[in-house]
């Protein structure tokens, strides 16, 4: 597993646009990451014969 990647830098004179856009790309990059380490958690307690949820 690996850690996530840090938020994204967004300028102070971003206009409006341009923040909504990288804050999104951002909270979109954390949720696939935090979805692949759950999977991958999820197969490695299932080879262990761990009940998953």
């Amino acid at each position: 597993m690996r850690d996530c990647d840090p938020a994204t830098y967004i300028p102070a004179g971003a206009d409006q646009d341009v923040r909504y856009r990288l804050w999104g790309q951002d909270r979109q990059a954390l949720a696939d990451c935090r979805a692949l380490n759950a999977a991958k958690g999820a197969v490695i307690r299932a080879y262990q014969g761990q009940e998953t949820k």
